[in-house]
């Protein structure tokens, strides 16, 4: 998430480039990204529903960046960096909701 604000923010002006922006998969992925940051909040005071909209959040998102259309423009390596570390994140944060003893906070 926080890559596709560094990125929109770096980005020259150009047409092509205002055309992608305005994209509404684009516009979508960013509600989603904003829904996860409330999602992880949840998380972080384990109520129980918090785990489900997580999870369905990171199913959109995947959704949404499979559906984006190319970029016109060839990403960093920084940009490369932080999208690796979201993923890893973003896994280990199910590996820890659903297969240790934090899954039995969630059930109360």
């Amino acid at each position: 998430m926080g890559a596709t604000f560094i990125t929109a923010f770096n980005e020259p002006y150009d047409v092509k480039y205002a055309e992608q922006v305005s994209s509404p998969i684009l516009t979508f992925g960013v509600i989603v990204s904003l829904l996860g940051t409330f999602s992880l909040l949840l998380l972080y005071k384990f109520v129980s529903s918090g785990r489900i909209i997580y999870t369905l959040l990171v199913a959109l998102w995947l959704l949404a960046l499979f559906l984006s259309p190319e970029s016109y423009f060839v990403r960093s390596n920084t940009y490369n960096t932080l999208n690796w570390i979201n993923g890893a994140a973003t896994g280990a944060i199910f590996a820890i909701l659903y297969t240790s003893e934090i899954k039995e906070k969630f059930a109360r």
